[in-house]
């Protein structure tokens, strides 16, 4: 059985194209809901974030930051958005 990290990160990373199956993925994997800040979130609004996350950046990637025995602490690696919003004010050229 894949390790749970990986299974939740591949998951952010590639949700199933479909809605039902991207669904049921994360209630595989979360609670529903799932307290996120002190929120309720449901497994589709956990989809619908994953979603936005791939509209919202392009070459999205993530890596293992740090790992004490056997927690992990994963994070997501961004575009730099103040190099995005430099590039955008002083195009090269």
């Amino acid at each position: 059985m894949a390790d749970l990290l990986d299974r939740i990160m591949r998951l952010w990373m590639d949700p199933p194209v479909d809605d039902e199956a991207a669904v049921a993925a994360f209630r595989e994997l979360y609670a529903d809901p799932v307290p996120v800040n002190g929120e309720p979130m449901s497994a589709a609004d956990l989809l619908a974030r994953a979603r936005a996350l791939h509209r919202a950046y392009d070459g999205l990637r993530h890596e293992l930051v740090k790992e004490v025995g056997r927690t992990r602490h994963a994070g997501r690696r961004l575009p730099d958005a103040r190099q995005a919003h430099r590039s955008a004010e002083h195009p090269a050229g």
